[in-house]
């Protein structure tokens, strides 16, 4: 899979932060004695460094989902940039060369419960999942990145949900 110069500028700015976040890990734990407030500096300068964390996950989970879609489709037409994460709208929205539109949502979701989502995490995916539903497509795909969500879904409780559904675990 090739990357556009707007997906691998971001793949460079993640790694760049992840960078940081080592450096900044080994210099400020030099020693063994630590006091409260040296720790919660220590996780307020990460919090500084990493930003919003979710948002990068995210989109390195959107370039896995493209990366699937290359495999399948061979030639696509996405660039994982240009919708924001977080943004409103399908996470996937795209043409083949054929015209079939294909479509997807993608979740980087750890189950809160053991066996189950939380009330909050079924809420979003459940709306995810309604979402895809109610569009026309060709092909629709619920992308994971936790195989305990990827367990989850294929339990009885979710499969009405599912139907012309494809349910992909990336990792």
């Amino acid at each position: 899979m090739e990357l556009t110069k707007k997906e691998q500028e971001k793949v460079n700015d993640i790694s760049m932060k992840l960078k940081q976040i080592s450096s900044f890990i080994k210099t400020s734990f030099s020693n063994s004695d630590q006091e409260i407030e040296q720790i919660f500096n220590v996780l307020m300068g990460l919090k500084s460094i990493q930003g919003k964390i979710h948002n990068d996950s995210s989109f390195i989970a959107t370039l896995s989902a493209k990366k699937f879609l290359c495999a399948k489709y061979k030639e696509i037409n996405f660039d994982a940039t240009d919708k924001a994460q977080g943004a409103p709208g399908l996470d996937i929205d795209f043409r083949t060369k054929d015209d079939s539109r294909i479509i997807g949502e993608i979740k980087t979701t750890f189950p809160y419960k053991k066996h189950d989502f939380g009330a909050n995490q079924q809420d979003n995916i459940m709306n995810d999942l309604r979402k895809l539903q109610s569009e026309n497509a060709d092909e629709k795909y619920f992308f994971l990145t936790e195989n305990e969500s990827f367990n989850i879904l294929k339990k009885d409780k979710y499969k009405d949900y599912l139907n012309g559904i494809s349910v992909v675990l990336l990792t």
